[in-house]
């Protein structure tokens, strides 16, 4: 996922989640409390995290018999598709500093 894509999911939970500043009855009425709602998203984030984990597992469990020989090219794929939302992460939280 590049920066461009990372960018445009931003602005598009910004702008969902701006909403809660205009008018927090009507979001709340449609998406449940607010805190419940953030709790519930970063469960999300380690539900992913966990799966991501569990599927590097079941890839990687008989790495003699994988087609590439080895489990070390599916763990530099995720490495590196992770380590691009962690700079965006970076950029974007250092620029709010």
């Amino acid at each position: 996922m590049n920066e461009a894509t990372l960018n445009q999911i931003l602005a598009k939970y910004s702008q969902n989640y701006s909403l809660f500043n205009q008018n927090s009855g009507i979001w709340e009425a449609q998406y449940g409390p607010w805190p419940e709602y953030e709790h519930l998203e970063k469960s999300r984030v380690l539900f992913e995290m966990g799966r991501i984990m569990e599927l590097l597992h079941l890839a990687t469990r008989n790495e003699g018999a994988l087609s590439t020989g080895g489990d070390l090219e599916y763990y530099s794929t995720v490495r590196e598709a992770l380590e691009s939302v962690r700079i965006f992460l970076e950029k974007n939280t250092t620029e709010k500093l």
